[in-house]
Parts: C-alpha cells; sequence; structure tokens
C-alpha cells in the first residue's frame, strides 16, 4: 500500500480511513508542503512518525521520499 503527501491531493487524511492513497497534510502545526518550494533539497531530513491510536500497534515498515519539480518555461526559447 502506499500514502502520498500531496498539496494538490482532493481530501486530507483522517483517523481510521485507509492508509492507501494521496491526501493533503493536515494535523496540529502541519502546514502545505508548498512552504518548501524553492528551497534546497541537499541536507539532513527528518522524518517523525508516531502510532497514536491507544488499542493496537503499528510499525514503518519502509518510506521513500520522492521529491518532484517543474522546470520553469524559457520564454522565447527555440
Amino acid at each position: 500500500s502506499f500514502f502520498v503527501l500531496d498539496d494538490e491531493a482532493p481530501t486530507t487524511y483522517s483517523l481510521g480511513a485507509p492508509i492507501i492513497g494521496s491526501y493533503q497534510p493536515s494535523g496540529s502545526g502541519v502546514g502545505p508542503l508548498s512552504v518548501f518550494d524553492g528551497l534546497q533539497l541537499a541536507g539532513t531530513w527528518r522524518v517523525i512518525i508516531g502510532d497514536v491510536a491507544l488499542a493496537d500497534s503499528g510499525f514503518l515498515d519502509a518510506l521513500e521520499l520522492r521529491f518532484t519539480y517543474n522546470t520553469p518555461d524559457l520564454i522565447g526559447a527555440e
């Protein structure tokens, strides 16, 4: 299964929903991913994940960070 965070996704994730699909970032202190637009990708990245459900346990089996960007159109380029 996959879980994608995308500013252009149709909806935000709701607790209890299947963990598959694309969702807008949401939660306390979370903003749009576009705040990173224009920043350098090089450096140290930290991902924090928490299982906040009380009645069960969970684990992270794999993690992939995929960065995408748009190349600006060159006006008058041939």
